[in-house]
């Protein structure tokens, strides 16, 4: 959890302000369901630093009703 929290504050913050906000340009953090993406740690930090996450569904076959059409 304290890794991934570095990497937001070390890699991903810097490299965002220079592609994307110092250029006045809207983005958002797309990432999988990683649980250590999810922590509330890391949930809190993203939402304090204004960081838009898009909403990932999970990959259970259940959600893909192309999964099963061959069975």
């Amino acid at each position: 959890k304290f890794l991934m929290l570095k990497i937001y504050e070390k890699c991903l913050l810097p490299t965002a302000e220079r592609c994307f906000i110092k250029k006045n340009e809207d983005w958002i953090l797309q990432e999988d369901n990683d649980p250590k993406h999810r922590s509330k740690l890391c949930t809190e930090w993203k939402e304090q630093s204004g960081i838009v996450t898009l909403d990932w569904p999970s990959q259970s076959p259940d959600a893909n009703p192309i999964e099963n059409v061959w069975a």
